[in-house]
């Protein structure tokens, strides 16, 4: 593996940029927030007003304590009144929060279509919708659970801002002072599917997004740490069972 694929940047912690506003009850406040130097991350936070995360650019990884969603532009997660979360923006994103104070405002701004919002009906957090009104949700783009175990929760968000990492299930092990079989029986039981599984799961939501992003299946393929493009292809078709340009096709 090359170097590069080991190296893991510490996101910078900043605070939430809506974290002290106050939306007025009848109208939904929109904040517009760029990201242009390193990449970023919220320290963990909730709001009594529920928000609606969509990059203008780029892409977004938004986390609860359970879950991960990776958020390309086009797309949005809603996150409900007093949900603990945080965001984890690259560089060059360009994100949209679209923060509403009741369900009145949350009615209004689908009227008004600020953003063609669909949703599942029971409303759990983090799970995408996509903008463009009558797409469906992608199966590929719901992310991934977050392991609970301190021994195993590293690794997700190290994978989470290198995607590329190729490492072994016994590499992570070493490097975080536990046993290849601690590791596989964690991700079992709080994931509810083995390591490669939740690792490939990860990798095609992040290769999806730049594809979704306007860059060619050669660069998905890269930025999850695939040798080429058909190697990535052909994961994609084992895991999907279609193409990721098919897969693209059936969601629009």
């Amino acid at each position: 593996m090359p170097d590069a694929a080991r190296q893991w940047r510490k996101p910078k912690l900043v605070d939430s940029p809506s974290l002290d506003l106050r939306p007025k009850a009848a109208r939904p406040s929109t904040l517009l927030t760029e990201y242009t130097g390193e990449a970023t991350m919220t320290g963990w936070h909730r709001h009594a007003f529920g928000q609606f995360l969509t990059p203008a650019r780029g892409t977004v990884r938004v986390l609860t304590k359970a879950w991960l969603t990776v958020v390309p532009a086009g797309y949005g997660v809603w996150v409900p009144p007093q949900t603990v979360h945080a965001v984890a923006a690259s560089h060059g994103s360009l994100l949209s929060a679209t923060c509403v104070a009741t369900p009145a405002a949350a009615a209004r701004m689908e009227a008004d279509r600020v953003s063609a919002l669909i949703r599942r009906e029971d409303f759990q957090p983090a799970l995408p919708g996509r903008v463009l009104k009558g797409a469906r949700v992608g199966e590929w783009l719901r992310g991934v659970p977050i392991p609970n175990d301190r021994r195993a929760r590293p690794i997700a968000f190290r994978l989470m801002a290198a995607p590329h990492d190729q490492r072994s299930l016994a590499e992570w092990g070493a490097l975080l002072g536990a046993s290849e079989r601690t590791l596989a029986r964690v991700f079992q039981a709080d994931a509810g599917m083995g390591f490669r599984e939740w690792r490939q799961r990860l990798q095609i939501a992040e290769a999806l997004a730049v594809l979704l992003n306007g860059e060619p299946v050669k660069a998905a393929a890269a930025t999850v740490g695939y040798a080429g493009a058909s190697a990535f292809v052909a994961a994609f078709r084992a895991l999907a069972g279609m193409t990721p340009l098919h897969y693209l096709r059936e969601l629009r």
